[in-house]
């Protein structure tokens, strides 16, 4: 989407005026002027240390760790227990600010109170009197400074207007933000909030203000553009203009696709507009404004990040995080903030945080997506599935939710549901594509843990024909034959090809080498790749199994049963331990070897 330089040149400062918010000017020890810090008004809690050092300590390992909420709690209480250094108590700021809650908020507002002013501080102090309904204090702080206002020469304007709709007056919120002359994304973002304003005042000058907006909407991104549509639809909604807040959705769906299937789930809601708080409006410029501050740049995974690339996004992980505290269902901060610790990789934080997204809400199919994929990467797997069944009643014939669907079911071990959910994800394409197979392979998987082998070849025949050089489905057909002591020289052909397409995988090599093993006899030929294999997975019980049958058959007695103990120290599943506890008694007893030896005793 082309922006305009202005747009350009805005957000370039930006990205600039963000840093001085995380900027503290004072020296180590004393606040402006050499005055003291004055003790902190926090709130009783039990310390994770009764001492100052074990507390500075302990926020040490956890910020290691990435451990915020631990980390925020140590620093807390270091602070509580006597720390006075400036750039310590901002640090505990900042990371309360961070974390989850409304306890790690009031924390972080309490913080900010024991520091001198500055852009952070302000805004953290003041969002404590917006959320105490102090509204003419909240004005007072939400001023710029006179020296480096940063952002706050941004946002000042939007932050009092707010608080002085908290206090009663609209007119007045909405005559401060006229006087602000932005361009761009700023520019639209504060022309939004005059507009939720008028529209919850019944002003006449809403119409003139959403007509603005329109003229801006090519340039928003695709969220803000979500966040203009559903606003105006839901003033129309209380303007009894029904039709006309379906036209405005309908025209946003065909502008937004990523967008389209959730716009369609939209209902204008005119209680959105009579209802609406200060809270909330400021919760949703919050969410605005740091989406403002993204860029490409924030989608690199954390290693690969700039300093100031990391700064920036714990700055709008903050602005989330105050948005949720004014507006906890506020979904698309939900969503924003969880896709941030997504890529960060703190997943544990990013869950809970897409689980709060109400089952109704527009927004809650794109948080079941997030949710699937965070939970998966937990192997949290009923939260995974569950998410992805409400998903799929949202897009009942959706193949790739009903293909997920079917490999979890198969992982919890629901065979019979993961087979209805891989048949209903046939049923939705054409059997002979060649992106299908892997739809008969998860059914097939399905089909034989339930010991239905004529419907699993089946399967499998139907996804071999449309994918003949994929390895993983060439080892599980070949090496489900070898299992079962059929099909012999095809089991062969079929894992001696998987072996060339990947010869540097060790699972597919012992595979191969099994069944030259034990279908064909062949020590010699079978054991160099058993050994490569085990070199590669010195721990998977079933190779070290294999191995020790190598060397039994190759008269190495001693080394087998030293392999098959080996193997039994690595947890094996209840049939490979079984085959290893029957070998160490009896021998491994290998039919075509036992043939062998019968002959060769007649």
């Amino acid at each position: 989407m082309m922006q305009t330089k202005s747009s350009c040149r805005q957000l370039i400062s930006l990205g600039a005026a963000f840093a001085l918010c995380w900027a503290i000017p004072v020296q180590a020890g004393a606040l402006p002027g050499g005055k003291p810090v004055q003790s902190s008004r926090i709130a009783d809690e039990a310390p994770l240390s009764s001492s100052l050092t074990g507390n500075v300590l302990a926020a040490v390992v956890f910020m290691e760790r990435r451990d915020v909420s631990n980390a925020d709690i140590a620093l807390y209480q270091a602070v509580k227990a006597g720390m006075t250094d400036p750039p310590f108590i901002f640090m505990a700021m900042r990371t309360a600010a961070i974390d989850a809650g409304p306890e790690a908020a009031q924390r972080a507002v309490e913080l900010a109170a024991m520091l001198p002013d500055g852009n952070m501080v302000q805004i953290l102090r003041g969002n404590g009197a917006v959320y105490a309904g102090r509204w003419a204090e909240a004005e007072r702080l939400f001023m710029a400074p006179s020296v480096n206002p940063g952002l706050m020469e941004l946002a000042s304007p939007v932050l009092r207007a707010w608080s002085r709709f908290g206090a009663g007056n609209p007119a007045a919120a909405i005559a401060l933000l006229e006087q602000t002359h932005q361009i761009g994304i700023v520019g639209a973002i504060n022309v939004l909030q005059a507009a939720r304003i008028a529209a919850s005042a019944n002003d006449p000058r809403t119409e003139a203000l959403f007509r603005r907006l329109h003229g801006a909407g090519s340039g928003l991104p695709p969220m803000l553009g979500y966040i203009l549509a559903v606003q105006e639809a839901d003033w129309l909604a209380a303007k009894h203009d029904p039709a006309g807040a379906e036209r405005v959705l309908k025209s946003a769906a065909t502008a937004i696709p990523p967008l389209a299937l959730v716009l369609e789930h939209v209902r204008p809601n005119a209680q959105r507009v009579h209802g609406l708080t200060a809270r909330q409006g400021l919760a949703s410029y919050y969410f605005e404004l740091a989406s403002m501050l993204a860029d490409p740049a924030d989608a690199r995974s954390p290693e690969h990040r700039r300093p100031e690339d990391s700064e920036k996004n714990e700055f709008r992980q903050m602005l989330l995080r105050q948005a949720i505290w004014f507006m906890p269902d506020l979904a698309i901060a939900r969503i924003s903030l969880a896709e941030e610790l997504h890529r960060e990789k703190r997943l544990a934080e990013a869950e809970p945080l897409l689980e709060g997204v109400a089952a109704d809400d527009p927004l809650s199919p794109v948080a079941d997506q997030a949710l699937a994929s965070i939970a998966q990467e937990l192997r949290d797997l009923p939260a995974a599935l569950a998410a992805l069944q409400r998903l799929c009643r949202f897009q009942p014939k959706d193949v790739t939710i009903l293909a997920e669907i079917g490999d979890i079911q198969q992982q919890l071990g629901h065979s019979r549901e993961a087979i209805d959910a891989f048949t209903a994800a046939l049923s939705g394409v054409s059997g002979m594509r060649a992106g299908v197979w892997p739809l008969y392979f998860g059914r097939a998987l399905a089909y034989d843990a339930l010991g239905e082998r004529s419907k699993a070849q089946a399967d499998l025949a139907h996804a071999l024909a449309l994918a003949p050089n994929e390895p993983e489905l060439l080892n599980y057909a070949g090496y489900s034959d070898v299992l079962r002591g059929r099909n012999a020289e095809q089991a062969l052909a079929l894992l001696k090809h998987a072996t060339a397409l990947a010869p540097d995988n060790a699972e597919i090599r012992d595979s191969y080498a099994w069944a030259l093993l034990k279908q064909a006899g062949d020590v010699a030929a079978a054991m160099p790749l058993f050994v490569s294999a085990a070199d590669a997975l010195p721990t998977d019980p079933e190779i070290a199994y294999h191995l020790g049958v190598a060397y039994w058959y190759r008269g190495r007695h001693l080394e087998a049963r030293d392999q098959w103990n080996q193997a039994l120290g690595f947890h094996p599943e209840k049939s490979t331990q079984a085959l290893i506890e029957a070998a160490l008694e009896k021998g491994p007893g290998l039919d075509i070897f036992e043939k062998k030896a019968s002959v060769k005793k007649q």
